[in-house]
């Protein structure tokens, strides 16, 4: 059996559900890890959508998930890349 392609969602607004749906319809092929949103409301009903409504993510948090693509729909990218930047060593 492949390997499951491991999604992150980053804006759990209305554009997103149609791709979220999408993907929860693919359980073979793809596993929905975190719905992460700026308004915890958003997060939190996308995450329950897909079972799991403790799993809402913080930005930094999706890289510790080893996500293999992120799905993003927001419209305030440079928010959201400034959070997702990966801290210095």
């Amino acid at each position: 059996m492949a390997k499951k392609v491991k999604v992150a969602f980053i804006g759990c607004g209305s554009i997103h559900w149609p791709h979220l749906n999408g993907y929860l319809d693919l359980p073979e092929k793809v596993e929905v890890v975190a719905c992460c949103d700026n308004i915890k409301a958003s997060a939190e009903a996308s995450a329950a959508r897909r079972g799991e409504p403790k799993s809402t993510q913080t930005g930094r948090k999706c890289w510790q998930l080893r996500i293999s693509m992120l799905w993003i729909s927001a419209s305030h990218i440079t928010c959201i890349a400034r959070q997702f930047s990966m801290p210095h060593d």
